[in-house]
């Protein structure tokens, strides 16, 4: 299993600092896909930037993206590749992604999430800002990728966790597997007040199942 990597477009490298775009990017989506379990720790960078400024729409930009992806000597990701876009251009959508065996995801977010990094550095593991609630999109896109579904499970307290803004969360269901009401360990999904950017594994679900169904 390889690493997923992060790209930016050639407009968002003209527009924002790249370093303070695609650090919470990268940063959130290692910790989600560490805690998913048996993917490698990492992710990478790509240094080309894909040019998707003729691109009216993000869907239109996520296929022009699909496209550099399937025709570059990049060694693009066979996982998951994200490209991050300029919301003030896509402002309608927040992600577009590949599901069943794809391996690419889009997200329109990059100055939120430069300013973002700017003023505060790194994401925590959920918040109520409106860039978390853009990263929960993309990391949903991502699981896509992986076959998983948007519904991050059950979501409560537990006395194994102590620290106060930790919760257990149990695996997200997968796509095709009854719906999204339900998780790979037969609870129902349900929602939080915050939005979560991790999803925990603990004693609910046995680690077999959960590795067997990521």
């Amino acid at each position: 299993m390889d690493y997923p990597i992060v790209y930016i477009s050639q407009n968002v490298k003209s527009k924002y600092e790249r370093g303070d775009v695609i650090r919470p990017v990268t940063g959130t989506m290692l910790d989600a896909l560490v805690d998913a379990g048996n993917y490698q720790v990492g992710t990478a960078q790509g240094d080309k930037k894909p040019d998707v400024s003729s691109a009216s729409s993000l869907s239109e930009a996520h296929s022009q993206f699909k496209t550099y992806l399937s025709n570059t000597a990049d060694n693009p990701s066979s996982e998951t590749n994200v490209l991050i876009v300029d919301e003030t251009k896509f402002d309608s959508d927040v992600v577009e992604a590949d599901a069943f065996g794809g391996n690419a995801t889009t997200v329109a977010g990059a100055k939120i999430f430069g300013e973002y990094y700017r003023q505060n550095g790194s994401p925590d593991k959920h918040g109520d800002s409106e860039v978390y609630e853009i990263l929960w999109k993309m990391l949903g896109g991502v699981g896509q990728n992986y076959n998983c579904s948007y519904g991050q499970g059950v979501t409560y307290k537990d006395s194994s966790v102590t620290d106060q803004y930790d919760y257990v969360r149990t695996p997200m269901a997968k796509i095709g597997s009854g719906g999204e009401t339900t998780n790979e360990c037969g609870d129902a999904t349900t929602h939080t007040s915050k939005i979560a950017t991790k999803e925990l594994r603990y004693s609910d679900c046995s680690l077999t199942t959960i590795e067997q169904n990521v």
